[in-house]
This record gives C-alpha cells, sequence and structure tokens, in this order.
C-alpha cells in the first residue's frame, strides 16, 4: 500500500484559500472545495470573504472548467446538518441531505 505523507498547513483560512484555489484550472479538472463542521468557527467576515471569492471565481468556471463547494454544515442548535452542493458554472445549490453531526445518520434528499 502506497501512502503520501500528510501535510498540515497553519494558515487565516481566506488567505489559505486564494493561494491553493487558482481563479482558472485546467481543462476538464474539477476544483472541489469541501469543509465539515467548519463554517460556524469562522467569523461572519471571513464568512462573507470565502464566498466573496468563490463568488468570483465561480465567475470564471465553465462547462470545461467547473468548480463545486461541497459542505457539510450544522444548521443551527439541535438540529442536524446539511450537505450542500453549489457546482458551477450553472451556480445550482442543493441540499443532498440530513445528516446527524457525527455521522450516526443519513437522510438523502428526494
Amino acid at each position: 500500500m502506497q501512502t503520501a505523507p500528510v501535510r498540515v498547513e497553519t494558515c487565516d483560512a481566506q488567505q489559505w484559500l486564494a493561494a491553493v484555489l487558482p481563479s482558472a484550472s485546467e481543462r476538464y479538472i474539477t476544483r472541489v472545495v469541501y469543509h465539515s463542521i467548519f463554517w460556524s468557527y469562522l467569523t461572519p467576515v471571513a464568512q462573507e470573504h470565502i464566498t466573496a471569492y468563490l463568488t468570483r471565481i465561480a465567475a470564471e468556471a465553465s462547462t470545461e472548467r467547473p468548480l463545486a463547494w461541497l459542505r457539510l454544515e450544522l444548521l443551527g442548535r439541535d438540529q442536524p446538518a446539511a450537505l450542500r452542493l453549489t457546482l458551477w458554472p450553472e451556480g445550482v445549490d442543493e441540499l443532498l441531505a440530513r445528516v446527524h453531526p457525527h455521522g450516526a445518520w443519513v437522510d438523502w434528499g428526494e
């Protein structure tokens, strides 16, 4: 079995995303931003900056250079998490499932 070394980076989320996610990609490669139970730990300003950055680079997405934002985030206190996917260039945002925050169950969308 071959393993890849794990690299842990300590950085501000906004700065890290801009550094590792270029505004353009190679043809036929889907860039995917994924996070899980992360969003609620950000300040509202950081959330706005990340959303604005994704919106800006999403404007350059195409069928040959798509962008996906896949996230599993809490809906609120005493509520399940939501697994959502936004896929560009269309910009369609879809609720894929409601999920127990620790993975005990998944209720897939209709």
